[in-house]
């Protein structure tokens, strides 16, 4: 009896092994690290809310991002598709310009500004090339998140908050080794409904581990 026990222990213990092995493969859990540059398309007549009359805001050229992810690709290797998901975080620092107008001309002031934003993505990871263990995807995503943006004009003491939503899409570049290391290069483009940043086009650049 206690043979019969052991051995029904060991076949469950097997069973269970050989269960977690084949759920691991089509399981791929993943982190990154990324930094990259951001354009972004403020909305010049917000200003006026804001109390600032015969103003207008515009972006200051590139703004710097980094931020990073981690999330889930399905499937085993012998897939061309996989679906996954990921949460991520991303962070833009910059400058703006404030353009204020008056009877004498115009002054120019210098606005730093600050996104934090929070969101989750549904990839499509399309397999483009495999050799000798190292894979190369397209990966297709759809995001959604919240955003939350921090303006520090240089003529006041009071920052201006502003909270809200974004969607997007984005397309990525991913090559992975092996042993799971692997390099993306990825452009996402994000529509706002906040009152003074419309529109985010981010360009970057990142490291992941796959395990």
């Amino acid at each position: 009896m206690k043979k019969l026990f052991f051995i029904g222990m060991c076949c469950a213990i097997c069973s269970q092994q050989s269960f977690a092995s084949q759920i691991f493969n089509k399981i791929h859990p993943f982190i990154t690290a990324e930094m990259g540059a951001t354009v972004n398309a403020q909305n010049n007549g917000v200003m006026e809310k804001y109390g600032v009359p015969y103003s207008t805001l515009s972006s200051d050229g590139m703004n710097f991002t980094y931020g990073g992810n981690f999330g889930i690709r399905f499937l085993d290797d012998s897939h061309i598709y996989h679906p996954g998901i990921q949460m991520f975080y991303n962070h833009v620092t910059g400058d703006a310009k404030l353009d204020v107008a008056s009877a004498y001309g115009s002054t120019k002031f210098n606005i730093d500004t600050s996104h934090n934003l929070f969101g989750a993505e549904f990839d499509n990871y399309i397999r483009i090339d495999e050799q000798d263990g190292q894979q190369v995807f397209i990966v297709l995503g759809l995001d959604a998140g919240t955003i939350r943006s921090t303006y520090t004009p240089e003529f006041i003491n009071t920052d201006i908050k502003d909270t809200g939503n974004f969607y997007g899409a984005k397309i990525e570049y991913l090559a992975e080794d092996a042993r799971g290391f692997g390099l993306s290069i990825s452009m996402k483009f994000l529509k706002t409904d906040t009152e003074a940043l419309s529109h985010i086009l981010l360009n970057r650049i990142g490291l992941r581990y796959t395990f």
